[in-house]
């Protein structure tokens, strides 16, 4: 999450946003300032700040003179749930913020998704593909990196509920193609045979 930030940017970040916060200054113009100097962009900032505070908070390491925050982070069954709503109503024809909107009704927390979902996307997490395969099973599917809704011209009949499932039909597949293959073979052997001479 810090990569690409010296331990020398972090530690005049962290003395900034005490400097800010022991004089009740918002914290953004910290953000802001400090990205002018360093040549990045202020958003940017803020969230290597709390990329960094959530280290601290996950060492169980508090920086002094920073309030504590909550910083409350996804579980991966949430990532899950919200992405898969999220690309389920885009692929009936909702728009990403709509979706999000409809899910969350609140602004911060609207945010915070839009954002999660952003990052997802940007980082093309293993997820979403997961998510957009379980999608095609229906026949459409909403793409996020390309933001389009995908239609199949085929839809499967079959819908699967897990892997375990698949594997199962690849085995019986693989079984019956088998079975159809000695059959075939037991054919040939019956079968008289013409010799040409």
């Amino acid at each position: 999450m810090t990569r690409g930030w010296t331990n020398r940017e972090k530690e005049e970040l962290l003395k900034l946003a005490v400097t800010a916060t022991s004089k009740k200054l918002p914290l953004k113009s910290v953000f802001e300032n400090f990205g002018k100097k360093h040549n990045r962009k202020g958003d940017s900032v803020r969230n290597f700040y709390y990329a960094v505070l959530s280290e601290s908070k996950l060492r169980g390491e508090p920086i002094d003179g920073i309030e504590k925050i909550d910083i409350e982070m996804f579980s991966q069954k949430e990532i899950v749930n919200f992405m898969s709503s999220i690309m389920n109503q885009c692929a009936s024809g909702s728009t990403v913020r709509g979706s999000i909107m409809k899910l969350t009704k609140n602004k911060t927390k609207m945010l915070r998704y839009q954002n999660k979902y952003r990052n997802l996307v940007k980082d093309q997490s293993p997820i979403i593909y997961s998510i957009m395969e379980k999608q095609k099973i229906s026949g459409r599917y909403f793409d996020p990196f390309k933001k389009v809704v995908v239609e199949i011209a085929e839809a499967p009949l079959m819908v699967l509920v897990s892997d375990d499932k698949l594997k199962l039909r690849r085995e019986a597949d693989s079984l019956s193609d088998r079975i159809d293959l000695m059959n075939d073979q037991r054919y040939y052997e019956k079968s008289p045979r013409k010799v040409t001479i």
